[in-house]
């Protein structure tokens, strides 16, 4: 679906999307809005809301270790 553009949502872990990154592409006229973690979506009221709430609550798994602890030997730490 990617190759045909075709995909409105795209969720991924770093590393396992790197090797897709300069496939992803998005409308020009619309603005992105980023959140923790580099959530990324459509700068809307409501996306703007769905990503703050997600991105409490992936900063408390980090946080918690819980990153750490499932990603085991490929856990790549962070700060944003």
């Amino acid at each position: 679906m990617l190759k045909r553009g075709r995909i409105d949502v795209a969720i991924g872990a770093v590393p396992d999307i790197q090797p897709y990154l300069d496939q992803l592409s998005y409308a020009p006229e619309l603005w992105l809005y980023k959140g923790y973690d580099r959530l990324t979506c459509y700068n809307t009221p409501e996306n703007r809301t769905f990503v703050d709430d997600l991105s409490e609550r992936l900063k408390s798994l980090k946080v918690a270790g819980a990153y750490q602890q499932l990603s085991g030997n490929l856990y790549l730490d962070f700060d944003f």
